[in-house]
């Protein structure tokens, strides 16, 4: 989600616009993170954690290399948005690792995948 921040110049001589304008990408992103925690997050609850997982990962995966391969500003910011919405992996994945632990190395796992 802040890997587009230190190249934002880059990617304003990439696609030929001012600092002002690619700077939006960020918080795009942060927008879609932001929206994506409060739709996406409670669906751990009431579906499988696992395939909802797998979906968001698989979504990421493909999106991102939309993202690279993209030529259109516009495009680059609609994809930008879509990676934060589906960025919240991290946050369907801890719950899931403490129901699959058993209740005796259930904070050591945890821990583990919190640190990554």
């Amino acid at each position: 989600m802040y890997y587009n921040q230190p190249i934002l110049i880059h990617l304003s001589d990439t696609f030929g616009v001012t600092y002002d304008k690619i700077s939006n990408v960020p918080s795009l992103t942060q927008a879609g993170y932001a929206g994506a925690l409060l739709l996406v997050s409670p669906l751990g609850d009431l579906v499988k954690r696992r395939p909802l997982i797998l979906l968001l990962c698989i979504m990421g995966s493909l999106f991102s290399i939309g993202l690279a391969t993209t030529t259109s500003l516009e495009g680059f910011e609609a994809l930008s948005f879509i990676i934060g919405f589906i960025s919240v992996t991290p946050q369907i994945l801890l719950p899931l690792t403490a129901d699959v632990a058993p209740p005796e190395k259930r904070a050591q796992c945890t821990s583990i995948v919190l640190s990554g």
